[in-house]
């Protein structure tokens, strides 16, 4: 604000110039940029040649400083670059096209940077964008918490439920809790977390609360049907051998300790 009111008292509407003193300025409505590149003198002779010009335009890019680099980019740069075939002496050797791709692909790759930060920063201050992803992760986060709830209620068995569907359970969580581990660990989640994350949501708390109570939980059941396994080859005789030959088939169950 202090900034702005600087702004203000140095700028007069009957004039066409405004030289600032350097304090930063919200840049809120088109502005012309006059700079020059070499330590010169400017004259009447040179000012074509050693001034240059641009525009900023502040309502097009909603003062949004990493836009306006970008839309200059775009039109001052870019395009000229991919007109270009004539480099010059860079054009006629082999050591000259290199160079020549190479400054193509960091150009292009510092193009994709600057566009890209300027596609967050536009969707930081998109309230609807930002509206739908919370929604999204608030129902990620029911279905969670569901989960997890159904998790930790009692079991209701039956009595002659045996080892092999102790097993079968714990495989079945394991399943479902490793499925919601890969769901929250995969790229596309982490994006729209990270998001949220620079607007500061307050989903996040609960979000991060639940991602680590969904890795507790899927530890526990690989501990569980690591054990269990253990006993697999055990309790498979139980439901395959008659009583007569369970002694000859499972040894192990009668063996006495001397």
């Amino acid at each position: 604000k202090n900034a702005q009111s600087r702004f203000d008292n140095q700028f007069d509407p009957h004039h066409r110039k405004v030289q600032l003193s350097g304090h930063p300025v919200i840049l809120s409505d088109k502005s012309v940029v006059v700079y020059k590149t070499a330590n010169v003198a400017v004259s009447l002779k040179n000012v074509g040649e050693e001034v240059n010009y641009t525009l900023l335009d502040g309502i097009h890019y909603s003062s949004n400083i990493v836009a306006m680099t970008h839309g200059i980019m775009k039109g001052l740069i870019s395009s000229p670059l991919s007109l270009s075939k004539e480099w010059g002496d860079l054009s006629k050797t082999e050591t000259g096209k290199k160079k020549l791709i190479t400054f193509d692909r960091h150009y292009s790759k510092f193009e994709n940077f600057v566009n890209n930060e300027n596609s967050e920063d536009a969707n930081r201050l998109n309230k609807d964008l930002i509206q739908k992803v919370e929604f999204a992760v608030r129902i990620w986060n029911k279905k969670i918490e569901r989960a997890l709830v159904q998790y930790q209620q009692l079991r209701k068995e039956d009595e002659f439920v045996g080892p092999l569907e102790e097993v079968e359970y714990w495989r079945n969580q394991l399943a479902r809790f490793s499925s919601m581990f890969e769901f929250v660990s995969s790229a596309s989640c982490k994006k729209l977390i990270n998001f949220l994350k620079l607007t500061a949501s307050p989903t996040l708390k609960t979000w991060k609360k639940h991602c680590n109570l969904v890795l507790d939980v899927r530890n526990e059941c690989i501990d569980n049907v690591r054990y269990l396994y253990s006993f697999d080859s055990f309790c498979e005789p139980l439901y395959r051998c008659t009583p007569r030959k369970f002694p000859v088939t499972c040894p192990l169950y009668f063996t006495q300790s001397e």
